[in-house]
């Protein structure tokens, strides 16, 4: 049950002022037959430990004083965790305890999630991949640079080598501008 509605319909041996569901709380009930009669363990959880005690302590302030007439009804409780567990009923304090010890709060914390690094930042990747894009244009244009003026070099201290060659054969080129289309036919 995560509310008092809930509560109510389920008959639990506390009221929903004594649990507080305004704090997050959430219950369970089960019925255990004894020896004595019905028992009945209820479990009630809350957000955190700091909140269970506190909840404990008011419950423990609230309950039921042990009548004549009601002496034979149990009322044991515990804190483990975030959870506290009452036994209320026909219960000895030897069947109370053994319900009581069954319930234990056990955190296991995992951590199967990827830390993030600054790798993963697409801005830094965008940075460093125009930082990149500089650096090879920088070093395209040293080089196109050097080749350039190793050529006009050659031509200038020798000019009789570099003239050796024609013009259309120093590079290659695709005469796009001509207009002929290539003969299909010589494949």
């Amino acid at each position: 049950m995560v509310g008092p509605v809930g509560l109510e319909k389920i008959d639990a041996p506390l009221s929903a002022d004594a649990i507080n569901f305004k704090d997050g709380a959430e219950v369970a009930l089960g019925k255990y037959d004894t020896p004595e009669g019905e028992a009945t363990l209820l479990l009630i959880s809350y957000p955190t430990p700091q909140l269970a005690s506190e909840h404990l302590r008011t419950i423990d302030a609230t309950r039921p004083a042990a009548t004549p007439s009601s002496a034979a009804l149990a009322f044991f409780d515990k804190r483990t965790g975030p959870i506290v567990a009452l036994v209320t009923g026909n219960a000895s304090k030897a069947e109370a305890d053994a319900l009581l010890n069954a319930v234990n709060y056990e955190a296991n914390v995992t951590w199967n999630e990827r830390a993030p690094t600054a790798r993963d930042n697409i801005g830094s990747v965008v940075v460093n991949s125009l930082i990149l894009a500089g650096i090879l244009g920088g070093f395209a244009l040293i080089f196109g640079v050097a080749f350039g003026g190793f050529r006009m070099i050659l031509k200038r201290m020798h000019p009789e080598r570099a003239m050796a060659f024609s013009e259309q054969t120093e590079f290659i080129s695709l005469h796009l501008d001509e207009g002929n289309p290539p003969d299909p036919g010589n494949r």
